[in-house]
């Protein structure tokens, strides 16, 4: 999505944040008016995006128009550096449904996914709130690997961030879950020491999802067991009992060949979607998951063979990751592009670059 431009009538020079908040606008609002909140939101037509967003609120709409506007109207306020305000809307959006979130979190920058953990955190009991079906945690893979070489230049040890980033945005893509951003996730689970081990103590577990306002939870190892093979063991978790619903064992070709990635991802992201979709009928929830799932691979298989750099793209991606957890957001940005430049149809490259640039720009 290419950058707007800085300027618009009346309003002085955008801010490099405010360049970050607006380069995407959250998800289209379920009505004209939300959608009109958020378009002029996407616009840069700050003044107006505020107006019908109070007239839009003043009309008293269905909770899930009402969510959509408030995290517009947040975007706003962020994008015009005006905290207090944009803490307010999301207080709102989370009074409206505790279980709303800013999800996917790379369609978003640094800031908003901040400002949502400060107010969820603030306007929660110890941080704690109701466990949502649909929200999905995704913690670490386990790197425990018997072969230590490399993929061409790319180290297999950073093979884990990938596979989290993978199966975070297939499932994001695929389907309506939300998931819990990767350093929210992490940040919980280092807080109250909750390793993979202790999710067989269900208080734990039950603590852990009302943290996350998770109902699901996945996570696993895997081992790199040559130049061609790995193995990948997953688990889901169904944090209000720490049952575990799943565990699925994938073994398969790990080489440079995009059809035979792609195999070995699909069986562990469909077998994940069943998963979840037991917990979303546990708790009444129409299941959609694994449908959705499938529908993303049979659409992938169709262009994967014109993605040469496809898996190469997956081992950028984890350094890109790790340079943005390590706080190097400009050194993150380079490593984007260079994913771009070997997989132009990486939409979350994409996503990523716009969300950053302005933000990184900002901190120099």
């Amino acid at each position: 999505m290419p950058v707007l431009p800085a300027v618009r009538r009346g309003i002085p020079l955008v801010p490099a944040l405010v360049l970050a908040a607006v380069v995407l606008a959250p998800p289209p609002a379920s009505s004209d008016d939300a959608g009109s909140v958020c378009g002029a939101y996407h616009d840069q037509d700050y003044d107006q995006a505020l107006a019908l967003a109070t007239k839009t609120l003043a009309s008293n709409p269905p909770a899930p128009q009402k969510v959509d506007v408030y995290k517009c109207q947040a975007c706003t306020y962020v994008a015009l550096r005006r905290q207090p305000e944009a803490k307010g809307s999301v207080a709102s959006m989370l009074q409206t449904d505790p279980t709303a979130r800013f999800s996917p979190e790379y369609n978003y920058p640094p800031p908003v996914i901040a400002l949502y953990n400060v107010v969820r955190d603030s306007v929660m009991t110890g941080g704690e709130g109701p466990m949502d079906a649909k929200t999905v945690a995704i913690g670490d893979f386990e790197d425990n690997s018997v072969y230590t070489g490399k993929f061409k230049n790319y180290d297999f040890s950073l093979f884990k961030n990938a596979l989290v980033h993978t199966v975070t945005a297939d499932l994001a893509e695929a389907t309506d879950l939300k998931i819990v951003d990767r350093q929210r996730t992490q940040k919980i689970l280092d807080e109250i020491q909750l390793s993979q081990s202790s999710f067989a103590d269900p208080q734990q577990a039950v603590k852990a999802g009302k943290l996350l306002g998770a109902q699901t939870f996945i996570f696993g190892q895997y081992m790199v067991l040559s130049a061609k093979k790995v193995r990948i063991d997953a688990r889901v978790v169904r944090t209000a009992t720490g049952e575990v619903l799943l565990t699925k064992e994938v073994t398969g070709e790990f080489s440079g060949d995009p059809e035979k990635f792609l195999d070995l991802e699909r069986s562990l992201v469909e077998a994940l979607a069943t998963g979840i979709d037991q917990v979303l009928s546990q708790n009444g929830d129409t299941p959609d998951a694994e449908k959705g799932v499938a529908g993303r691979f049979a659409s992938m298989q169709k262009t994967i063979e014109k993605r040469e750099g496809y898996v190469e793209g997956k081992f950028l991606t984890a350094e890109a990751l790790e340079l943005e957890d390590q706080g190097k957001y400009s050194d993150a940005i380079k490593k984007w592009r260079q994913v771009k430049k070997v997989d132009p149809a990486n939409d979350v490259a994409e996503a990523r670059l716009n969300a950053l640039t302005g933000y990184a720009m900002n901190m120099n």
